[in-house]
């Protein structure tokens, strides 16, 4: 799979804490030395873990993969959220808006 690095980097936080949960043996020193070097995280999953070069891989992109679709959802939310607070703050204005004009017609 391919993921763009500078993104990587940006987010290089929150993948790190997901690889230290799922591969419990990296070290924070091993975490910070890869950086978005998978070559080198993949070298070490195998001597670590006893995985295979391919396997190495897979993990690793199925956990970047797995990570990009929780942000989508995180953004997904975060819209709905904004946009239902939006719509309730127009709802606030508008009546608002017919109490100062006096055409309130809720009894």
């Amino acid at each position: 799979m391919d993921f763009n690095t500078d993104a990587i980097r940006g987010n290089w936080n929150q993948i790190k804490g997901s690889f230290k949960e799922k591969w419990g043996k990296l070290t924070d020193n091993d975490l910070q030395t890869f950086e978005g070097n998978f070559d080198s995280l993949k070298g070490k999953l195998q001597s670590l873990y006893g995985y295979s070069k391919e396997r190495a891989s897979s993990e690793i992109d199925e956990t970047l993969q797995r990570l990009k679709f929780k942000g989508s959802e995180m953004k997904a939310a975060a819209a709905d959220k904004a946009n239902a607070t939006i719509d309730s703050a127009k709802d606030k204005v508008d009546e608002a808006s017919r109490n100062v004009r006096g055409d309130d017609y809720r009894h």
